[in-house]
């Protein structure tokens, strides 16, 4: 417990000095005399026990709490209170007969109030008094107007009334007549944990209040439509109204507290009332955490639906991120100025309307549009005026009211979407935006579609999104004015201007020229080798298209037309459905430009699931991509239609840019992949033989693809030839493993001098032990499984059927195997054996002779087969000669005996 402490002086209770120094506390009993002390008004004073002693006065303007007990028993005592005061007192208030009282505004007094003598000298004023005394009003000392003819309401205006006070039933009628900035100040238990609630229909409000042992709670409601309080709710501290409706929105709830002991001091408490707010906004408080799904963090009590208003305010501790667990969803969204929502790896979804100030941060998510009206995206309604997806869900429609730039995809899965200008497909080192082909909906008016180049180097094959594109729309990139054209489209048929075959490129530089749908132009972007981002726009391409392709047998030309994707999305060639390929090869060939020399570059083929290199090249076509396709051999048209169900949604398929090394992500085949390339440079060709049973050795359009030359001086051409001389850059050939030997020839033409490499670069599910690489020129062979690079000079040329591959699955030592010739000799252990390889039906002799032309043996031979030479019986040098009708083969042999 605390001191007893007394006053000193006159004047303002925080201003005059006490004894022992410092003012009162709580704790502290308390004594006021000879002088007069005020409490002002805006104060609140907090004692234990009070006593004002002889000669001492109190005025009280502010609020006075007296948890113990308040005498005034001497002489000339006073006490008196404002218009705006309080005054509560736990304990008993005891007066004598000559104490002077002025109360007004509000005295509750929780224990008893008596008057002590008989003399009746005081004074008593009550006007504009509510007075409550919850015990007994007792003695004889008080003024004549005190005494009681009429029942006391509590509420006394007129000081000649005759009543008695008002007890705890008078006090609970009147509770909320009481100014709500002091009700709980005149309560003994603290129930000032009790607040306003908000709710959503079918939502719960909870209201709560501290819990005290041996006190009985009652819960109190007021409806909007009644005047009086009817009591609800369980005994407890808490009170849940469930599954509320929008007609409780407006009810008033309190609870009022009284102690199970009839002799504990403090006798009852009564809550300030609190509303209860229903309505269809659910706003975000962030009580809990930043968790969207947290049905804490709302104020509702619950999680939004599609049929939810929302509110996102501003000053909250925790905003909401939408990262984890079910998609947000929401029917209209409204956010303060600072207030902010992020969608991370997830959705929003939006049936309503958008208010939010830039402060959605949708960058890495989804936004879908589902409603019934047609839906508008406001100006700056998104971070950045950036998303990741956009999804429009509505058979209304939706529209752009400010610019809008969308990274990821978009969708129209119903309803079509107006643009008015706004609408940017983002392209930068990471992925390219889409529109994916499987929706319903169309997009009405103009779009932006951008395309990241890795660099700006040299020769790009471009095609169009759009249906209403010029050369011109490429003038900010490509100069249109160069002496030497930077700008060409490709006529498979074109002719010199005597008539005679020539390159099908053709000058296509004049910036009003259309650039056609389904149809490919190389475009040369100079000689800066830094990104560069192509922004190309117009009306969107949508549905099927179809070109008749030509083939007219040129010498330059050979059936090769440029073709492009006509999609603002990646295509697969090898789509299951949408395509028509008629009289066409199925094979497709992408060019990658130069690193060093602006007009050049090399060619990728890709077929049947296998791409010629490791890397570059696929059977998806990237957006704006220009390939090459071949009209077949023996057909001078052919026919091309794609439809939307060739369209996919890879957004990472980069441009065809630049040479890779990693492995390319193809389907797994049987294969050998080979590359060739100068030892002075860093590039390579590529070239694969592919395994499959139902392979022809002979051209299959279906399952090979040619070799498009390269037009780069420091990278070869590598290729292999099928049994008709067809050079290949993806090659499929039977492999049968039970035969000892398979052979594929490979060719390489080059455009200057050098040493080369070839090397094996990858193998791919292939069983054979031995992969040899023949040089049948130099009469070498190599096993690429152990040493997988072989070096030679060639000078510029073409070099055919010099080189192949050789498989086994034994070793080969005999060179008459490795470099196909007829026979081969060897001494077996003091025996000079003969092997001879010709065909089953095919005949021969065989003649030995020594160095003076004597002869030691002669035999006839036929098929394949061993014979052993009797006539050598001493080391020497000999002469064989293999001769059939038509040929003759001589060798020198030396023979160690």
């Amino acid at each position: 417990m605390g001191q007893t402490k007394v006053s000193g002086g006159i004047g303002n209770w925080q201003e005059i000095g006490w004894t022992p120094a410092g003012q009162p506390s709580v704790t502290d009993n308390v004594r006021i005399e000879h002088n007069a002390v005020t409490i002002p008004e805006g104060t609140t004073v907090k004692v234990n026990d009070l006593e004002i002693g002889d000669g001492g006065n109190l005025i009280v303007n502010g609020n006075l709490i007296v948890q113990g007990n308040l005498d005034m028993t001497n002489n000339s005592e006073g006490f008196s209170m404002g218009p705006s005061s309080t005054v509560v007192v736990i304990g008993n208030v005891t007066v004598n007969n000559k104490v002077d009282l002025s109360l007004s505004s509000y005295l509750i007094i929780y224990g008893n109030f008596e008057s002590k003598g008989s003399s009746k000298q005081g004074s008593l004023n009550i006007d504009n008094a509510s007075i409550y005394v919850f015990g007994d009003v007792t003695g004889n000392g008080f003024p004549d107007n005190f005494g009681c003819t009429e029942e006391y309401s509590g509420t006394t205006g007129d000081v000649n009334e005759t009543c008695d006070y008002g007890d705890e039933t008078d006090y609970v009628n009147n509770q909320e007549n009481i100014p709500p900035g002091i009700i709980d100040l005149l309560n003994c238990y603290d129930l000032t944990t009790i607040n306003d609630t908000n709710s959503c229909p079918g939502g719960n409000a909870t209201y709560s209040v501290p819990l005290y042992n041996n006190v009985k709670y009652q819960w109190q409601e007021k409806k909007s439509t009644a005047n009086t309080w009817t009591n609800v709710g369980n005994d407890a501290p808490q009170f849940t109204i469930s599954n509320v409706t929008m007609g409780m929105s407006g009810n008033l709830y309190r609870v009022v507290v009284t102690p199970t002991d009839p002799f504990e001091t403090c006798k009852i408490s009564i809550s300030r009332k609190v509303s209860l707010t229903v309505g269809t906004t659910n706003i975000w408080r962030g009580a809990t955490d930043t968790n969207w799904n947290n049905a804490s963090n709302w104020s509702c009590g619950s999680i939004p639906d599609l049929t939810t208003e929302i509110l996102i305010p501003d000053g909250l501790p925790n905003y909401p991120v939408v990262n984890t667990g079910a998609a947000a969803q929401v029917k209209d969204i409204s956010m303060e100025g600072t207030a902010s929502l992020v969608i991370l790896s997830n959705e929003l979804q939006i049936s309503g309307t958008i208010n939010s100030y830039g402060n959605i941060d949708a960058t890495a998510g989804t936004i879908i549009l589902q409603g019934s009206t047609i839906q508008d995206i406001p100006a700056g309604s998104f971070l950045n005026d950036k998303i990741g997806d956009l999804t429009i869900n509505n058979p209304a429609g939706a529209g752009l009211s400010g610019p809008l730039g969308i990274s990821g995809i978009l969708l129209l899965q119903t309803g079509d979407f107006t643009t008015n200008s706004n609408l940017t497909l983002l392209s930068d080192i990471n992925q390219t935006a889409l529109i994916d082909g499987s929706g319903n909906g169309e997009i009405v008016g103009v779009v932006t579609m951008q395309r990241y180049l890795d660099s700006g180097f040299g020769y790009k094959y471009f095609s169009t999104p759009f249906n209403n594109t010029q050369v011109g729309d490429f003038s900010g990139y490509v100069d249109l004015n160069s002496t030497f054209p930077h700008f060409y489209s490709y006529n498979e048929a074109r002719e010199s201007s005597t008539n005679e075959d020539a390159s099908g490129w053709t000058v296509y530089d004049t910036a009003s020229n259309a650039l056609n749908i389904l149809e490919g132009y190389a475009v040369n972007f100079g000689s800066s080798n830094v990104p560069v981002t192509i922004e190309l726009t117009g009306e969107v391409n949508n549905g099927s298209y179809s070109r008749t392709l030509q083939n007219s047998n040129g010498t330059f030309t050979k059936g090769y037309n440029l073709v492009g994707n006509p999609y603002p999305s990646p295509i697969d060639w090898n789509a299951a459905s949408g395509w028509t390929k008629q009289n066409i090869d199925d094979a497709v060939y992408f060019f990658t430009a130069s690193d060093t020399d602006v007009y050049s570059g090399t060619y990728t083929s890709f077929v049947g699931g296998i791409s010629s290199g490791s890397g570059s090249g696929g059977s998806i076509i990237p957006s704006m991509q220009g390939f090459f396709v071949k009209v077949s051999d023996g057909f001078t048209t052919g026919n091309l239609r794609l439809t939307n169900e060739v369209r996919i949604t890879d957004l990472s398929q980069g441009f065809y840019k630049q040479r890779e090394e990693e492995k390319s992500s193809e389907i797994q085949k049987t294969l050998i992949r080979l590359k060739a390339g100068f030892t002075d440079s860093p590039d390579f060709d590529a070239a694969v033989i592919y395994f499959s049973p139902i392979a022809k050795p002979e051209f299959e359009k279906d399952k090979d693809a040619h070799k498009l030359m390269n037009t780069d001086v420091n990278v070869p051409n590598l290729y292999s030839l099928d049994t008709e001389g067809e050079k290949l850059s993806i090659n499929g050939t039977s492999y049968n493993t039970e035969n000892s030997i398979t052979r594929i020839p490979l060719g390489i033409e080059i455009n200057r001098d050098g040493q080369m490499k070839i090397q094996l670069a990858e193998v791919e599910n292939f069983n054979s032990k031995f992969i040899y690489l023949i040089d049948k020129q130099n009469r070498t062979g190599q096993d690429l499984r152990k040493n997988n690079a072989i070096s030679f000079y060639l000078k510029k040329g073409t070099y055919n059927f010099r080189f192949e591959l050789l498989l086994s699955n034994k070793p080969i030592s005999d060179p008459a195997i490795v470099f196909m010739d007829p026979f081969s000799v060897i001494d077996k252990k003091g025996r000079v054996m003969l092997y001879h390889y010709f065909k089953v039906q095919e005949k021969g002799q065989v003649q030995v002779f020594n160095l003076n032309g004597q002869t030691l043996d002669f035999r006839s031979i036929q098929g394949k087969g061993t014979i052993e030479i009797k006539g050598i019986k001493s080391s020497g040098l000999y002469l064989f000669i293999l001769s059939t009708g038509k040929e003759s083969y001589t060798k020198k042999v030396l023979i160690k005996l």
